[in-house]
């Protein structure tokens, strides 16, 4: 069940022993997703255009999952800070208590 929430097949521990964000999120939410953002994303979805034969073909791209609710406590990253504030390095929703909650 947790690696069919995670966006990718993965192990729950990583090389350094330090724990993936799918087990982080399991053991806070319940859930093993791969991500901290609030709910879920589709990244590099194309839009539709018409095809030779006159139909609509377009990609879904994929599906990423966040913090589908409110979670009873949050998670601080360090990460959240590096970058710049147009474009940090990791975002981290407000149903984590994120920085923009």
């Amino acid at each position: 069940m947790v690696q069919r929430d995670a966006d990718f097949p993965c192990s729950l521990i990583l090389p350094n022993g330090y724990c993936a964000q799918e087990l982080v999120n399991l053991l806070l939410i319940g859930r093993g997703h791969s991500n901290v953002f609030d709910g879920e994303r589709s990244v590099g979805a194309a839009s539709p255009q018409k095809g030779g034969d006159g139909e609509e073909e377009g990609s879904e791209g994929v599906r990423l999952r966040g913090v589908p609710r409110r979670a009873l406590v949050g998670f601080l990253t360090l990460f959240e800070k590096q970058g710049s504030d147009a474009m940090p390095l990791l975002e981290v929703g407000s149903r984590y208590g994120g920085a923009h909650s």
